[in-house]
């Protein structure tokens, strides 16, 4: 099931439009997802991951900032008290090359949206999709993030009960650092996840 799960929410959706997901909303959430069942983290800590506190070599992300909802509204802050180190995870080569491609999605978004993205320094921070005034490039909506899940889960036809906490350091993690499927050789080549180009992934800085 957890292999299904990941293969499926890694396919194209193959419209016309469809750039294999690097721009097109098909695949806006496979990365949202991939590193929040691989990691085990909350799902105000996987809003609030900053490009800036990953440490590539080392396969290391700080857990800095997370999006939290505060009435009818939400937003981003700090995780720890200041003075307070942040708490530290480490992931394989396969959750990096996950990382890398949502950082060329964003990228290309970016450059499409011009001076619409205000940058906030978010992995997973809100798009262009549906896009409001002055939204693009801050946090998402943790309330959204639940009824994307369901509806990707009746998408692909898997019971109700089948919830992505209950991944969490268990199959799928084992998935990813036994290098199985999801998505054959991922290890291997860090751009396939998404049907890009058989090339690496370009390196960050």
């Amino acid at each position: 099931q957890t292999a299904r799960f990941l293969e499926t929410v890694w396919q194209p959706c193959g419209n016309r439009a469809c750039d294999s997901g690097l721009t097109h909303h098909c695949l806006r959430d496979a990365p949202l997802w991939t590193v929040y069942a691989a990691t085990g983290v909350r799902r105000s800590e996987a809003l609030g991951m900053k490009w800036s506190l990953i440490h590539w070599d080392e396969g290391a992300i700080e857990l800095g900032w997370v999006v939290v909802e505060e009435g009818n509204t939400y937003r981003l802050r700090k995780l720890t008290k200041d003075g307070d180190d942040n708490a530290v995870i480490y992931v394989d080569q396969s959750v990096i090359n996950v990382l890398k491609w949502q950082k060329q999605r964003q990228d290309a978004e970016r450059a499409r949206l011009g001076s619409a993205w205000v940058d906030h320094d978010l992995v997973f921070a809100r798009d262009g999709f549906k896009l409001y005034r002055g939204e693009a490039g801050g946090p998402q909506d943790p309330e959204k993030v639940p009824a994307r899940w369901r509806t990707l889960r009746n998408r692909l036809h898997l019971p109700e009960d089948f919830r992505i906490h209950d991944w969490r350091h268990s199959k799928v993690t084992n998935d990813l650092e036994a290098g199985e499927n999801p998505r054959r050789g991922l290890r291997q080549r860090p751009a396939p996840l998404a049907g890009l180009h058989d090339g690496p992934v370009r390196p960050l800085s």
